[in-house]
C-alpha cells in the first residue's frame, strides 16, 4: 500500500471515529486500500480511496456517537 494512503487511512480511523468503533472500522478501512494495492492500483488510486475513507469516517462520526448515547451497538 502506498505510504500516504496508509497514513491517511490510519489517521481517519484514529482521529475521526469514536474509540469503541476504531478497531472494527479500522480493519475494514485498512483492508480496502490493501486490496487495491494487491490488485495493482497505483498510488493515486490508493490515495483517492483513502481520502474517500476519511470523508466517510467524518460523516459516520456523529451517527456512531448518537448510537452510543442511545446504548445501541452499530
Amino acid at each position: 500500500m502506498a505510504p500516504a494512503a496508509a497514513r491517511l487511512t490510519v489517521a481517519a480511523t484514529r482521529l475521526l471515529l469514536p474509540p469503541p468503533e476504531q478497531d472494527r472500522y479500522g480493519e475494514e478501512f485498512w483492508s480496502e486500500p490493501s486490496d487495491l494495492a494487491t490488485a495493482g492500483a497505483g498510488r493515486r488510486a490508493q490515495l483517492a480511496h483513502a481520502a474517500r475513507v476519511a470523508a466517510d469516517a467524518a460523516a459516520m462520526r456523529p451517527a456512531l456517537r448518537a448510537l452510543a448515547r442511545c446504548g445501541e451497538v452499530p
